[in-house]
């Protein structure tokens, strides 16, 4: 999966991140659709404690 664009998110505490962003074909139960898919950073925490 490649990611193709940047996206910018809020996060809880207010603040603001740009995160590569993607897309995937998912199956399920004879169905398909597509999903988003963003990368994040391994090390970068989804939220900052002030």
């Amino acid at each position: 999966m490649i990611p193709h664009a940047t996206r910018h998110f809020v996060l809880a505490d207010g603040h603001r991140v740009g995160r590569r962003f993607g897309r995937t074909v998912m199956r399920l139960g004879g169905k398909e659709d597509i999903s988003p898919v963003v990368f994040w950073d391994e090390d970068a925490p989804l939220c900052s404690v002030p």
